[in-house]
């Protein structure tokens, strides 16, 4: 696969990335200047996908929550890049990335993972995580298990088809499009308001690996 003149690196700026989906709750744990990294571009199966890539030794792919963007796992990439090449990525739809196309399947997240993987010449990665990255991360191993070294899987679920009642999963859906068509300032609002209760303090790298 040919990758075009976007792979080049380019740094956005917070307006820039802010008016995605991929805002999340991430505005209210980062400062501006933690969450304005520089950011990759590369062109897998048509669409632009971005990431952040620091340190060097063992890859471990990070895959966020929703409502957030591969910014969240700035205090990680910083706490571990002096043990592992540390990959926080963008998902179609969220950040910096392309949006998919409508009709995209946990399926057809799970390829392209796979396909992004592959444009980045990553052997057997271990991939880590969070509530919808878990998702997305279950979803490439089921279509490529054999790309993945290892899986690290936190607050998973099997999403809510998965996990809850017919009725209880249709209320969510209708709640997550309300959301979508809100202005984005008050869905960041409505996601950040738990954040805002708790002080958020950083650990050293070494008590965050106990």
């Amino acid at each position: 696969m040919t990758i075009g003149p976007s792979s080049r690196p380019r740094v956005f700026a917070p307006e820039e990335t802010g008016s995605r989906v991929g805002v999340g709750p991430i505005l209210g744990i980062v400062s501006d200047q933690q969450a304005t990294a520089k950011i990759h571009l590369i062109e897998v199966g048509g669409l632009t996908v971005g990431y952040r890539q620091v340190g060097s030794g063992p890859t471990l792919v990070l895959l966020y929550g929703a409502f957030e963007d591969g910014r969240v796992w700035t205090r990680q990439r910083a706490d571990l890049s002096d043990e592992f090449t540390v990959i926080a990525l963008d998902a179609p739809g969220f950040g910096a990335s392309d949006d998919p196309p409508p009709t995209w399947t946990t399926a057809d997240y799970g390829n392209h993972l796979g396909e992004i993987l592959d444009v980045l010449g990553l052997d057997r990665p271990t991939v880590g995580g969070q509530s919808f990255g878990t998702v997305y991360a279950l979803a490439l191993y089921r279509q490529r298990p054999q790309a993945v070294g290892a899986l690290v899987l936190v607050s998973a679920y099997a999403g809510w088809a998965g996990s809850l009642s017919a009725k209880e999963t249709e209320r969510h859906v209708r709640q997550t499009e309300r959301d979508m068509s809100a202005p984005v300032e008050q869905t960041i609002e409505k996601c950040c308001r738990p954040c805002s209760r708790q002080p958020h303090h950083r650990t050293s790298s070494n008590s965050s690996r106990r």
